[in-house]
């Protein structure tokens, strides 16, 4: 653009990606910069070119813009597909689609948050207490609104050895305070325990939790008055939950091997807990009192955003 002048546009195709009716891929794209940090920095004057056949996050880029006139194959329609991807990038979602029926019945059965849910990382298994509560939300017309909520919700109602064929308890009315009436019991539980049993139970939980997570210790992100720090200590992830009142102790997410949980401080005072995906470094969930957003919430993701590669560097250098 240039004052008194008409804006010129051009774009550039840097990808191309052919998928296959049993849902595999491949894929034709531009070179990218072998240095950079960006997954997407292509060097312009390159030719698309076959790429090889491996798991890459350029193949996860989501985006902007979809051209709103589509054609499919039939298949793709059979399977549940109206058209809308759901904030899903496309190529992952029709893949899905093709070659997993548990991402079919979610699709038609409208259950979107559970699907997204199931893309990123989180597979349902149908041998699994997920899909059979699932098969209860179906039958009495119940849609999961909150996924991650409804999966924390079903590990305290195991925990307590509820019914998960009841759709009295797998289809709440209102999930948030049934999650956290159990969340709340569990906690006074915990905490009723004698000092020294806590001080044992953390005690040698924290040794598997340093070997597991300690190469990301330290980690530090700051931007005015906002700092997100890696939490270091079973002991500190009891003092989130309790302070925020959700469940990052009480369903033990300090044993997740695929993740890294953060702690979002404002002013210095605790804001969100935030859990990353160590598999795809998306951030799962960023939750703060009662199990909801802040309304420092975009900024915290924003921040995240920003200095995710500094994950990647750590998880690099182990």
């Amino acid at each position: 653009m240039k004052k008194l002048q008409k804006p010129s546009y051009f774009a550039h195709e840097v990808m191309q990606m052919f998928i296959m009716s049993d849902g595999s891929m491949r894929y034709m794209s531009k070179n990218v910069m072998g240095l950079s940090m960006y997954i997407d920095q292509w060097v312009i004057s390159s030719d698309l070119s076959l790429k090889p056949n491996y798991d890459t996050p350029r193949l996860r880029l989501t985006p902007s813009f979809v051209q709103p006139k589509l054609k499919v194959l039939p298949i793709i329609k059979r399977n549940g597909f109206n058209g809308k991807f759901h904030g899903i990038a496309p190529q992952i979602l029709l893949c899905e689609l093709l070659n997993d029926n548990v991402a079919e019945t979610l699709l038609k059965c409208n259950q979107i948050d559970l699907l997204y849910y199931h893309i990123r990382n989180n597979p349902i298994k149908k041998d699994g207490k997920i899909w059979g509560a699932l098969k209860i939300c179906i039958r009495n017309n119940y849609i999961v609104t909150d996924a991650k909520l409804w999966v924390d919700y079903l590990e305290l109602l195991e925990y307590y050895w509820k019914d998960l064929k009841s759709a009295k308890y797998v289809c709440p009315i209102d999930l948030r305070k049934a999650h956290d009436k159990l969340m709340s019991r569990k906690q006074k539980e915990i905490m009723k325990m004698t000092f020294e049993e806590n001080k044992k139970q953390i005690g040698k939980n924290q040794k598997h939790y340093l070997k597991a997570k300690q190469h990301f210790f330290g980690l530090i992100f700051s931007e005015k008055n906002i700092s997100i720090s890696v939490i270091e200590s079973v002991k500190e992830f009891l003092e989130e939950g309790c302070y925020h009142n959700h469940c990052v102790f009480t369903n033990e997410y300090y044993k997740k091997q695929n993740s890294l949980i953060l702690s979002a401080k404002v002013d210095g005072i605790p804001t969100e807990t935030i859990q990353l995906s160590l598999e795809n470094f998306e951030v799962l969930q960023s939750r703060g009192r009662g199990n909801k957003a802040s309304k420092h919430n975009k900024q915290i993701l924003s921040i995240m955003k920003r200095n995710l590669h500094q994950v990647q560097n750590r998880m690099k250098a182990a």
